[in-house]
């Protein structure tokens, strides 16, 4: 690419180029006459680098959810050997690619290069945006996930601390700044901090494989024939293809490495060897701990039914939350050294779309003392930190939701250009290879990685539903929209299934999601701990009460995104709030303001309705006056505290039936969550408690998961009479 002479849509001088690039002494290609950045990295750095940032081995157990729901241990096992096909044969097309020109600006200057004359211009521009707003997306990705691993890690040594909002942004800004700083001021570091992490990648693979098969019970291998859906879906066949989507996420961004070529010595052998060993090396260090986490996890069910499949097995396993948070510490450390490594990338891919005329080219900029682009570094960081700062609350965070989900799907279009464009100029004979090729094989990688490519990058299923929950914790599963929109593979959004529950594993919410429904649901759930009607009214700690809950909803959904298009038909809202209102009443010792809470509580619903929602669900208070927490409280108190529970459901059944009669276009139901609480309270031991006071929080064991909240048995209870009374699910 030229240096001075800039085209108006697309890259500077870059049509003057040969496909075939001419041999410097060193072994790149003549663009390094525009390169001014040193090249640090060795073959074995370059392989750290792509090994840890995809670090397929404890990926696995983070992503295994939503494959183990969604056709057992079998499809978990058989869809991950297929995807390591296809991911293969990416990479070696990627290989060939990077032999000819390793350059930073990688998927769009090949396409640049290999492209129908005709389509060359448009498909570069768009190849060019897909790949740096994919790669920026995929960063704070990053980042957000080794945050909630790190919070997680956090929860488990003290299970007090609180996730998410403030505490996540800090996290995040602290990541960056390290990541970043090393790259700007301390950039010969990086190699070898790759270079040591790798190491330390391959210790925890082996230091995980003595733990698991030394401490850990034992399953049969046929454990890999077993076949099962707990996700909902009829059909064996599409249950199994939406859990492959865990294993396809595990090689997104896999050329990564390939960005850093014109920091690489003898780029041409190195970096296509780079990616194309990593990826072989990764796969092979997954398919073992698939093997592995299979043979020594516990059962389905409970892994289906905890907040961490990662962790549940540690703990299971170890018996000792220390060593599980000693383990769990290193994965954090590797999660930062690949979240440098990305920062390194989209550094360079932001530097070279600069240079070529993408953005502008004051990002184009090399430093040159460091000899690195201290612009682009810059700008992708002051990016990053920006949208964190949107996981603290404000209804604004859908933003941030939108670039997340972003990532995969711009990443796999980026990909699809490249492999259409090689296969293009394979076929007309336009190709001079480098030194690092299949041969005529190649042809045939090309073309089936280019299938799975296109049959990969997406996925849908008809019927989807829309289930929005507002309500308080006993409906909660911690999900942040900043997170990520809910999907196919991933139904209640982030934290992934079980999410973050007062039952120790699914609640409600979670059952009718994911295991009792026979259509695809995606559920929003909106509800906060500790929340009522309004803490205007009735006080409350809630950060967002029903009232906020609304307005989180409309601030998201209003007017349905293209990300979430729901509508009135395929809708339903489920509000279960109230246990607050009538609880701190009790305890604050205040007459309950029934009518201004009703006022407020129906003004919301009315809200909802001009909103766009038509299917309601009002849940009644349950008897919570029989949690542990009462147990000392004298008969005339409950009697109070129980009087206001049925004056409250009483209101609410007047208020439902006037709300029908205004508008009929309603479907509104209330639904007596009564009856599901007293058939455990009535026979505990059939439902595994010794009695209808204790308490666990395993949430299997007791009735009660802690002295407020019902365990598992008695949401399971409600759930499959919320299911058995709708059509819905």
């Amino acid at each position: 690419m030229g240096n001075n002479e800039k085209h108006d849509t697309g890259p500077i001088n870059v049509s003057e180029r040969r496909v075939a690039l001419e041999e410097s002494d060193h072994g790149s290609s003549s663009v390094a006459v525009q390169t001014r950045t040193r090249r640090l990295f060795s073959l074995p750095q370059l392989f750290s680098f792509s090994l840890v940032y995809m670090a397929t081995w404890y990926c696995v157990a983070s992503n295994m959810y939503f494959a183990l729901a969604n056709g057992g241990p079998a499809a978990w096992f058989w869809s991950y050997i297929v995807v390591a096909v296809g991911a293969l044969c990416q990479a070696a097309t990627f290989g060939e690619m990077a032999s000819i020109q390793p350059v930073a600006g990688a998927q769009y200057y090949w396409t640049w290069s290999f492209a129908p004359p005709r389509w060359r211009r448009v498909l570069t521009w768009f190849q060019g945006w897909f790949t740096w707003t994919g790669y920026v997306a995929l960063l704070t990705s990053c980042l957000n996930g080794n945050t909630v691993v790190l919070e997680g890690m956090i929860q488990v040594a003290h299970p007090e601390y609180v996730t998410g909002g403030w505490h996540t942004t800090l996290i995040m800004f602290a990541q960056v700044s390290f990541c970043s700083g090393i790259n700007l001021f301390a950039f010969w570091l990086v190699p070898w901090f790759e270079l040591l992490t790798g190491i330390l990648n391959v210790c925890l693979v082996l230091i995980y494989l003595v733990v698991l098969w030394v401490m850990s019970p034992r399953n049969n291998p046929d454990i890999f024939l077993v076949s099962s859906i707990s996700s909902g879906w009829d059909n064996y066949f599409v249950s199994a293809n939406l859990g492959a989507l865990s294993s396809i996420f595990l090689f997104c961004a896999f050329e990564s490495v390939i960005h850093m070529g014109e920091e690489t010595r003898d780029s041409k052998r190195a970096v296509p060897r780079a990616v194309f060993w990593s990826v072989a090396t990764n796969i092979v260090l997954g398919l073992v701990m698939i093997i592995t986490f299979g043979i020594c996890m516990p059962s389905t069910d409970i892994l289906l039914n905890s907040s961490s499949p990662l962790v549940t097995i540690l703990l299971n396993t170890t018996g000792s939350s220390k060593a599980t948070t000693a383990m769990v510490s290193g994965i954090v450390v590797l999660g930062v050294s690949g979240n440098m490594g990305v920062v390194s990338s989209v550094s360079r891919l932001t530097w070279a779309w600069a240079r070529d005329g993408g953005l502008p080219k004051c990002f184009g900029y090399v430093d040159a003392k460091r000899r690195v682009p201290s612009r682009a570094i810059l700008l992708v960081s002051v990016i990053v930190l920006l949208l964190s700062l949107l996981n603290i609350g404000s209804g604004s965070y859908i933003a941030l939701s939108a670039i997340v989900s972003l990532s995969s799907l711009a990443i796999y279009l980026s990909y699809a250009i490249v492999l259409a464009v090689a296969l293009y100029a394979r076929l007309n004979k336009s190709i001079e290879f480098g030194v690092w090729h299949f041969g005529r094989a190649g042809t045939f990688i090309n073309i089936f990685g280019l299938i799975y490519t296109l049959t990969s990058s997406t996925a849908s299923a008809d019927g989807t539903k829309y289930l929005i929950v507002f309500g308080d914790s006993y409906s909660s599963t911690g999900f942040y929209i900043q997170g990520g929109y809910p999907s196919a593979s991933d139904p209640i959004g982030q934290p992934d299934l079980p999410g973050s529950t007062t039952t120790g594993g699914l609640n409600w919410v979670g059952l009718v999601t994911s295991e009792l429904n026979s259509s695809l649901i995606l559920t929003y759930d909106w509800a906060y701990y500790g929340a009522d009607t309004d803490a205007s009214i009735v006080y409350s700690y809630a950060t967002y009460c029903f009232d906020g809950q609304v307005g989180e909803f409309e601030s998201a959904l209003v007017p349905a995104p293209t990300e979430a298009p729901w509508t009135a038909d395929d809708s339903l809202a489920v509000i279960w709030i109230g246990i607050n209102d009538v609880g701190e009443a009790f305890w604050e010792d205040i007459a309950l303001p029934l009518d201004a809470i009703m006022t407020r509580y129906w003004g919301l619903v009315e809200d909802l309705y001009d909103d766009g929602l038509r299917d309601f669900v009002i849940m009644s208070v349950p008897p919570f006056d029989q949690a542990p927490v009462f147990a000392q409280q004298t008969a005339s108190a409950l009697a109070g505290l129980q009087g206001n529970i049925s004056a409250y459901n009483e209101a609410l059944e007047s208020n439902l039936a006037t709300l029908k009669s205004n508008h009929s276009d309603v479907t509104a139901r209330f639904f007596n969550t009564s009856s599901y609480f007293w058939t455990a309270l009535d026979d505990p031991t059939a439902y595994g408690a010794t009695d209808a006071t204790c308490m666990n929080s395993d949430g299997t064991t007791c009735l009660w998961y802690d002295d407020y909240h019902p365990g598992q048995a008695i949401h399971k209870l409600v759930a499959e009479g919320l299911v058995s009374a709708l059509d819905f699910f």
